[in-house]
């Protein structure tokens, strides 16, 4: 049988996520993103909240062990979710485990998520002891946040709360032109997802920002500080790549993702309609056109170009009609 947990959860207290039971054509949600409907605690102080779809769970310290479990039991199952847990702590998921009467604990199995406890199963409240665990525990490990490498997908791998750091920017030049490259210099650390040469001006697009960095004749890279002309864009998860374009006519474009495929409420979840109107589209996406001359833009300083478009990080605006092409990502 099959579940989906469609939330990216936070859990600083251990989580029960009891086994639900198999809808006829597919996935049952235990979360529904907007509130603990179905859902109680059980001992310990932790606090639970919703926040942006998410189930965020907070530990109390010196309380002991804290537990949410559905309030319904489950027979077999699948169970599917996304989990992020504090790198200090240790947490899990409880799985076939009841609640004893008078008992601050859960008796059950314990899918454990921590560091060092990676792939392990642990008999909560029985024999107290690890019962099952990877054949290979230090691939678990690395498979694992946190202790991830770190890669340039605009995601928090290594749960430390950067993005994309260790990740460079780095400019080569062909000096004789045979081909290949005798000069390389590192240009920047952190996600680059756009560039573009304007009127002796390097153009960096982030995935919240775009700057500009004043080129000197002969550089590889700029010795200048960088200006910053657009700042805080959005920077959901899912499609916060920032492509750009310039016309002739002092205009800046920023394509700016959207963070669902569908505008579903509850985002890749089958049987989830999309939303008309799409609330999303006030922020996201589209494309926004900019003054390139001004500098400390926000979004709402621009002006919506084109909309309902879920990702185009390949921008071109065209010299003869000042039409625009884009490319899907």
């Amino acid at each position: 049988m099959k579940v989906s947990n469609p939330l990216s959860s936070f859990i600083t207290a251990t989580f029960l996520a009891a086994l639900p039971v198999l809808a006829q054509d597919g996935w049952v949600n235990l979360f529904n993103g907007k509130n603990l409907d179905g859902w109680e605690e059980h001992s310990g102080r932790a606090k639970y909240t919703v926040e942006d779809g998410e189930l965020i769970g907070e530990s109390v310290s010196g309380t002991g062990n804290s537990f949410l479990c559905t309030r319904q039991p489950y027979g077999n199952f699948e169970l599917e979710l996304e989990f992020k847990c504090d790198a200090l702590l240790n947490s899990g998921v409880q799985i076939r485990s009841l609640r004893p009467p008078n008992s601050p604990e859960m008796c059950g199995y314990q899918v454990d998520y921590g560091a060092g406890w990676y792939g392990k199963l642990y008999d909560e409240s029985r024999r107290n002891k690890v019962v099952g665990q990877a054949t290979d525990i230090k691939a678990a490990d690395a498979a694992i946040h946190p202790g991830a490498t770190e890669l340039c997908n605009g995601i928090d791998d290594n749960c430390n709360g950067q993005i994309d750091e260790g990740v460079t920017t780095t400019f080569y030049r062909d000096a004789d032109g045979d081909g290949r490259f005798e000069i390389k210099e590192k240009f920047s650390d952190g996600s680059v997802t756009g560039i573009a040469w304007r009127y002796g001006y390097l153009y960096i697009a982030k995935p919240t920002s775009i700057e500009r960095y004043k080129m000197k004749p002969g550089e590889l890279k700029p010795s200048s500080a960088a200006e910053v002309v657009v700042a805080y864009l959005p920077s959901e998860r899912e499609h916060r790549e920032k492509g750009i374009a310039f016309d002739d006519k002092g205009s800046l474009y920023i394509n700016v993702g959207s963070p669902s495929n569908a505008c579903q409420s509850l985002n890749r979840q089958p049987g989830v309609a999309g939303q008309d109107p799409c609330p999303i589209l006030e922020k996201h996406g589209g494309i926004w056109k900019f003054d390139e001359n001004k500098l400390d833009q926000r979004q709402s300083d621009g002006t919506r170009y084109a909309t309902g478009m879920r990702q185009m990080p390949a921008i071109h605006v065209r010299a003869k009609d000042f039409g625009m092409n884009c490319r899907q990502g």
